[in-house]
């Protein structure tokens, strides 16, 4: 999906997960048996879990969703990642 933004997939997901990190949600990427990951909050901390065996596309897929949904509009973003977090946005 997001080969047309001009950044590896694993360049991406890192991004995408600092970005996080930078909003104060912890991200971790986990075996899981099914399911793609989410969002949740544990002891009052935001926390990203993300499925370890999915492609690396579909991690950055995952994060780009979840962030989609924070305000980022005072937070300097490189084109490509806020291109993959504009999908996810609602259209107006």
């Amino acid at each position: 999906m997001f080969g047309q933004i001009g950044m590896d997939p694993p360049v991406l997901t890192a991004k995408l997960a600092s970005l996080a990190e930078h909003l104060g949600i912890s991200v971790r990427f986990v075996r899981m048996e099914e399911g793609r990951g989410g969002i949740f909050a544990l002891r009052g901390r935001q926390e990203i879990l993300v499925n370890d065996c999915l492609p690396e596309w579909e991690k950055a897929d995952v994060l780009a969703e979840i962030l989609a949904t924070f305000d980022l509009g005072n937070i300097y973003l490189l084109p490509g990642v806020r291109e993959a977090i504009e999908r996810y946005r609602p259209r107006r």
